[in-house]
């Protein structure tokens, strides 16, 4: 009896929670319409940078790559891919300044 019980009460419990409340909330179109410009002014950035430059920083942040497989990869020092990847990351944190 108690585990029909039991079973009874977080059956109920299940029930009571909201489909809403297990995910996040849906994105008001202004939040979209931030991200989508974030996203522009992001791809301007990388797109302004010397092309290995760029190329480091998105093998690093999107691909997961180290600094020092990144640099064997591309045939360069650590250092030149640390130094590489310090310039990308200030021209994308130099995008949004608020």
């Amino acid at each position: 009896m108690d585990h029909i019980r039991a079973e009874r009460t977080r059956s109920d419990a299940a029930g009571s929670i909201l489909a809403e409340q297990y995910g996040q909330a849906p994105a008001r179109p202004e939040e979209i319409l931030a991200a989508r410009q974030d996203l522009r002014s992001l791809d301007q950035a990388l797109t302004d940078l010397p092309k290995r430059t760029g190329h480091i920083f998105i093998l690093n942040r999107v691909h997961g790559g180290t600094l020092s497989e990144i640099a064997s990869v591309m045939g360069v020092s650590r250092r030149t891919a640390a130094a590489d990847m310090a310039r990308a990351i200030t021209a994308c944190s130099d995008i949004r300044t608020d």
